[in-house]
């Protein structure tokens, strides 16, 4: 009797340790966050592809693609970029239909037990990241695709995740739930590219319907859009026909991360949910000057903002946020009543007279002992979620005259002390035609 009652706590010790072993932790990735914060983008693609077994579970494919394909974007290797960023669409799709059996282990483990799906925005937002792709890579035609892609992804948004809503309040017996929804119905940044690309394609009618929707995506998300709109937004449609127009896109900080928020209500009873919260940047403005080969300045701006993609970030999660905190409440009742319901059953048959029968008492009551423990290691929250995204896009428009120039992107802190400058060289602007120079800062330093 002993062997065999030393043999199953065993085994449910060492189920319990496999089952927390199963996490991504953020924590590994701080020498390629660091990397990043100094722009060092193939340092950090080098730590993560030696180090990827260590980084991502099995579970993390989409997050390993997404990290990997935001980095190659950043570090100019736009193809392996949009191969990545392809991956982790596909994936994307293919997790949001997982199987049966990983549906049931998230509801009874965690939901770190299931194939990353990805958030929102990090789908969405590859699809504009496969955009400036192609167009780096002078592939106009490509790059209105992806941005057209990404338009009609921000739009089917609100309804991704119904089915999800409705399992998961069955499971927490939730009948009178609010109907989920969110604010962000349209991007600025999407429709600002848009209309760079009908614009340099001829298509004037198209680019009108993307200024206007600009218009709209301010008009509509104050919450999302708590800033001034881009006074380049309508100059943009403006230029007279001898002139060229020199666009700058620079993206900084670091969209959000997740921390988990915990409540035990009782030894047995956990709560355990993940919120998103942003990350502090340094950069507090961002400055263009464009000179002539000699050296002569000839225009000197300050960027604007277009996009806070951390905003967006937040508001779209709260759609899986309400699926996660109903599975985070039928995981408590479910694993806190079992627990609690086999210590009074083993409670009951230790008392009782008959060795043999207060002996099976006692190895239940040390299995409830096991399953509290148990709770308390397996609940926790799925803080799993991409490191690289930026966290905001700023945007400039300046007209000149035709010919090359020496552009100059300036990232100032907030005590106007300088960040970062990097520097463009025989920048060709023409009449029709897109120059659009694209510049980051992402992270803090």
């Amino acid at each position: 009797m002993f062997k065999t009652y030393s043999f199953h706590l065993f085994v449910i010790l060492l189920l319990c340790t496999l089952l927390t072993g199963c996490a991504t932790f953020s924590g590994e990735h701080m020498v390629p966050l660091n990397d990043v914060r100094h722009s060092d983008y193939r340092g950090a693609l080098l730590y993560i592809e030696q180090n990827k077994d260590l980084l991502y579970s099995s579970h993390d494919s989409v997050l390993y693609n997404l990290d990997t394909g935001v980095l190659r974007h950043f570090a100019g290797d736009y193809n392996d970029s949009t191969k990545n960023l392809s991956d982790a669409e596909k994936l994307i799709y293919t997790n949001y239909t997982k199987s049966v059996t990983q549906e049931i282990s998230s509801f009874i483990v965690n939901d770190t037990m299931i194939d990353y799906p990805g958030e929102d925005y990090e789908d969405i937002y590859s699809n504009l990241f496969m955009s400036l792709n192609y167009y780096h890579q002078n592939n106009l035609d490509d790059a209105l695709v992806e941005i057209n892609r990404f338009k009609n992804k921000v739009q089917a948004i609100s309804s991704r995740h119904d089915q999800e809503l409705v399992r998961s309040r069955q499971a927490a017996n939730e009948k009178n739930g609010a109907a989920a929804s969110i604010q962000f119905h349209n991007s600025a940044l999407g429709q600002y590219l848009s209309l760079l690309y009908h614009r340099a394609t001829n298509d004037m009618d198209a680019a009108n319907a993307d200024c206007h929707m600009i218009h709209d995506s301010f008009l509509t998300q104050g919450a999302l859009y708590p800033f001034a709109e881009p006074r380049t937004v309508d100059e943009e449609l403006s230029i007279p026909k001898e002139k060229g127009r020199l666009n700058i896109l620079a993206f900084s900080g670091l969209a959000p991360v997740k921390i988990e928020n915990r409540v035990n209500f009782s030894y047995d009873y956990i709560f355990a949910v993940p919120v998103m919260v942003l990350q502090p940047s340094t950069v507090g403005s961002i400055s263009v000057t464009v000179a002539k080969d000699d050296g002569t300045v000839v225009a000197s701006e300050l960027l604007e903002q277009i996009e806070s993609i951390e905003n967006i970030a937040v508001e779209t999660f709260a759609l899986r946020a309400q699926v996660l905190y109903n599975k985070a409440i039928a995981r408590c009742l479910i694993k806190g009543t079992t627990a609690v319901a086999t210590r009074a059953i083993g409670d009951e048959l230790a008392n009782s007279k008959d060795d043999s029968t207060a002996a099976i008492g006692e190895m239940i009551r040390l299995f409830s002992v096991v399953s509290s423990v148990s709770n308390q290691i397996t609940e926790q929250a799925d803080l799993r979620t991409s490191k690289y995204f930026p966290a905001r896009a700023d945007v400039c428009g300046i007209t000149l005259d035709p010919g090359t120039y020496t552009v100059t992107v300036t990232f100032f802190a907030k005590n106007k002390s300088i960040i970062t400058q990097s520097v463009y060289h025989a920048v060709d602007v023409q009449p029709q035609k897109l120059s659009l120079v694209e510049a980051d800062c992402v992270g803090t330093r």
